[in-house]
């Protein structure tokens, strides 16, 4: 269903909060980035679950705290990772090479293209 969401046209897509054979699907750079986006072609924004990401953090404990949870889920694929003060945060994780420049321009390449998308 997914797949065939996506082919239709989806603008947007919310992964699952579970997991993908273990891997929490907000971290899941198989699932989100090689799948998704290269095979499937999904040009659309990834939308986090509602706290999906502070899940990362509080329930899988993958990740040694909030910053590094956003860190993961912008790396696996997500563009929006939630709003709050962990956003704000984004200018130093970047700045202090936590996250990629390159990962933040991807993911408002893609909001930006789901904003336009209605004209």
């Amino acid at each position: 269903p997914a797949e065939a969401a996506v082919h239709a046209g989806a603008a947007a897509i919310v992964p699952s909060p579970a997991g993908n054979a273990g891997v929490p699907t907000h971290t899941d750079v198989w699932l989100l980035r090689q799948v998704l986006r290269r095979e499937w072609r999904f040009g659309g924004a990834v939308l986090a679950h509602p706290g999906a990401v502070d899940a990362l953090d509080t329930t899988y404990r993958i990740a040694s705290g909030p910053d590094q949870a956003v860190a993961l889920a912008l790396e696996a694929g997500v563009d929006v990772v939630g709003a709050g003060s962990r956003v704000d945060h984004l200018v130093a994780l970047v700045q202090s090479g936590a996250v990629a420049p390159w990962l933040v321009d991807d993911a408002v390449a893609a909001v930006l293209s789901l904003k336009f998308r209605p004209g």
